[in-house]
């Protein structure tokens, strides 16, 4: 139980530390990446751009 805690606390740490990453981007360099501004944060939880 305590390794399945210590897994989703890091992922969910993972997850807002690279939203955070690039939300801090222009959106020209978002674009040449596949992202756009208002996909970061599902493109990052799913893995999907």
């Amino acid at each position: 139980m305590f390794k399945s805690l210590t897994r989703r606390i890091t992922q969910w740490s993972r997850i807002h530390r690279d939203i955070a990453r690039l939300q801090q981007l222009d959106d020209h360099i978002l674009a040449d990446m596949g992202f756009t501004r208002e996909r970061i944060a599902t493109s990052v939880r799913t893995g999907v751009r």
